[in-house]
């Protein structure tokens, strides 16, 4: 079945309700990022110029449901930042090398670009409403 995963714009405030739901992003504005990790977005990091990924392996559950999730996280600020900069006409460059990357490699070329296309919208909107923005992940 795979990773399931959403990226919602709310409030880490909010990460004991956002557990409760079982489609964050029927509830918050966001979309369904399936298959979408940790792994994948400090790749994408990369390509967007900061070569320090460590934050993916020392990233911690804002909040989970139990051992076995589902959890939530709290993406980096530096990475919300430079998404939400991230100028329209860059968008495609930005996604043709993310999908060169090892960690893109199981997607569909034609994937990546919607999935960097959401990522910069919701950070957008994050960023204008003061507001973090999160990943859901439920195996």
């Amino acid at each position: 079945m795979g990773v399931l995963t959403d990226i919602i714009v709310a409030r880490s405030t909010d990460a004991e309700a956002i557990l409760e739901t079982q489609v964050p992003s029927q509830r918050y504005p966001g979309f369904d990022a399936k298959g979408l990790d940790e792994a994948h977005l400090a790749a994408l990091l990369g390509v967007l110029g900061d070569a320090d990924d460590d934050w993916a392996d020392s990233l911690e559950p804002l909040a989970q449901a139990d051992e076995e999730g589902p959890w939530l996280f709290e993406l980096p600020a530096e990475l919300v930042t430079q998404l939400a900069q991230l100028p329209d006409g860059e968008q495609a460059r930005v996604a043709a090398a993310w999908g060169k990357t090892d960690e893109c490699g199981e997607w569909a070329p034609e994937l990546v670009r919607p999935m960097l296309e959401g990522l910069v919208k919701y950070a957008r909107q994050a960023t204008d409403e003061g507001k973090q923005l999160l990943m859901w992940i439920c195996l």
